[in-house]
């Protein structure tokens, strides 16, 4: 059976048990500054992320977003790794690497490569729209989020 750890000084919660969570109980929680999350049925409590990661974000939905949007119908989301989307982009900053997946099926993603500096990345869904991963990073300072 799968133990829950909470670590010393955690915050309780007021609401369902874990893998019970939906939205309606999202809408309960405090207005408050913790970002709160529902992945699964799990409540997750996280910190905003950094500026950095916000840049690699307005990159992303300049080079491939909002393209992707223009020559329609498509969809353009930025959602956790564990969202059922068909294609998800993975970015790590400390690496300046992208990875490419795609959906197998729920719940299991397949690795479809791992691209870095010039690398050119082409989506499925859009495959005239591409990006290189230096792109993202183009003017972007040397910190990590």
């Amino acid at each position: 059976m799968p133990s829950l750890i909470i670590p010393a000084g955690a915050p309780l919660i007021a609401g369902p048990e874990q893998s019970r969570w939906a939205n309606a109980d999202w809408e309960r929680l405090p207005n408050d500054s913790t970002r709160y999350e529902i992945i699964d049925g799990m409540l997750y409590l996280t910190t905003a992320p950094g500026t950095f990661h916000e840049r690699l974000t307005v990159a992303f939905m300049q080079y491939v977003g909002i393209p992707a949007i223009e020559r329609g119908p498509a969809y353009v989301l930025t959602a956790h790794a564990r969202a059922s989307l068909p294609e998800y982009a993975t970015i790590d900053p400390m690496a300046r690497t992208l990875s490419h997946s795609r959906l197998v099926q729920r719940g299991r993603r397949e690795l479809v490569a791992t691209a870095a500096g010039t690398d050119r990345v082409v989506f499925d869904c859009r495959p005239a729209l591409g990006l290189t991963v230096a792109s993202l990073f183009a003017g972007a300072p040397d910190e990590t989020c």
